[in-house]
């Protein structure tokens, strides 16, 4: 039976096939391919921070640990649980632990932001989704002729929200998304800047 080869593996041997000198590009790219099965595990709850820290302790590559934290940072968006964002402040911090030039302060500081930014996200979301709701709920009714899935139309009771309001709430929330990603990818630059 043959041997499946890694990412990685591959990587190598077409790295010593050319015979060149890697770029930087492809050099970081040959990082990742060997670092994403063990974070995969790692995402997939199959390993904990400690293992991870256990796994990459006879790492001697500091570039390959940093790039393992910039990967967990970038798994990170405003819709990941709180739960996995610990996680994976935890991982940063375990493979952090094993670097020489120790920042720990400074990412908690910077996990601390983030937590913040998700609270005030949820909680602004909710707020709008509170008035939309109010609104629906004020709303003269109306009949409105529906589809069935058998193919008939039957007349429904629904809210008469004009189609301009309807589109408003939804650009609202979708500004109020936007804003959010861009101060998390803002959070998460300065994050991976202390690494």
């Amino acid at each position: 039976m043959r041997k499946m080869k890694s990412a990685f593996e591959i990587a190598m041997e077409k790295a010593e096939a050319i015979g060149d000198e890697l770029t930087a590009e492809e050099e970081l790219r040959i990082k990742r391919d060997k670092i994403k099965p063990l974070l995969s595990d790692f995402y997939k709850e199959k390993i904990s921070p400690e293992d991870l820290w256990e796994r990459l302790k006879d790492e001697d590559d500091g570039d390959l640990l940093r790039e393992a934290q910039v990967l967990l940072i970038e798994s990170i968006g405003l819709k990941t649980a709180d739960y996995q964002i610990k996680r994976r402040k935890e991982g940063i911090l375990a493979i952090e632990s094993l670097k020489e030039g120790r920042n720990s302060s400074l990412l908690e500081q910077g996990f601390e932001q983030v937590f913040n930014l998700k609270e005030r996200y949820n909680a602004e979301r909710e707020r709008m989704n509170n008035i939309i709701e109010e609104q629906m709920e004020n709303a003269q009714m109306t009949m409105k002729p529906v589809k069935t899935s058998d193919g008939r139309t039957v007349m429904k009771m629904e809210p008469a929200i004009d189609e301009e309001t309807q589109q408003g709430f939804k650009e609202k929330l979708n500004e109020l998304e936007m804003q959010s990603k861009q101060l998390l990818n803002q959070i998460a630059d300065n994050i991976k800047e202390k690494l």
